[in-house]
């Protein structure tokens, strides 16, 4: 898999994936056509694609923490078909280098909602559960926990 910085063309597909698929959205817990954060390219975000002969297969988009040089882990998404096949940790291991090489971060952070199998990925790759925020947000008549993780970086 090569991975590379999201350019303008990009934009479209992560759109599409955020914004248009109902099960994404609602495990993500958006709502609205909120299009100004899809791609982050500034000095203190980035976004990056995997592509596997050209085709785009996932994406990970980080922001950096002056504050705290953290950088937290905003999305990362992995195609249905090509998931549990080490694509994820690829595009993640990049983003975390590239985070500690080009803006000095010690640490990362990651937040998610009631996904067991991202939680379970997670762990394995090495973020340790800091917290969970009970019934933090409301998708219809359910109440959905959301769960802090952190990793330091090495």
């Amino acid at each position: 898999m090569k991975i590379r910085y999201s350019n303008e063309e990009d934009k479209t597909w992560i759109k599409d994936i955020l914004l248009h698929d109902k099960n994404v959205r609602e495990k993500l817990g958006l709502s609205g056509n909120n299009e100004d954060s899809i791609i982050k390219t500034g000095s203190w975000s980035a976004t990056f694609i995997g592509c596997i002969n050209k085709k785009r297969v996932c994406f990970i988009t980080i922001e950096f923490a002056i504050r705290k040089d953290s950088v937290y882990i905003t999305d990362l998404f992995v195609d249905k078909k090509y998931r549990k096949k080490g694509y994820a940790k690829k595009i993640l291991d990049f983003a975390l280098a590239y985070a500690k090489e080009d803006w000095a971060a010690n640490q990362s952070h990651l937040f998610t909602i009631e996904n067991e199998d991202m939680n379970l990925f997670i762990s394995k790759y090495g973020f340790k559960k800091m917290g969970t925020y009970k019934n933090f947000i409301k998708r219809g008549n359910k109440e959905l926990d959301q769960t802090l993780w952190v990793k330091k970086l090495k």
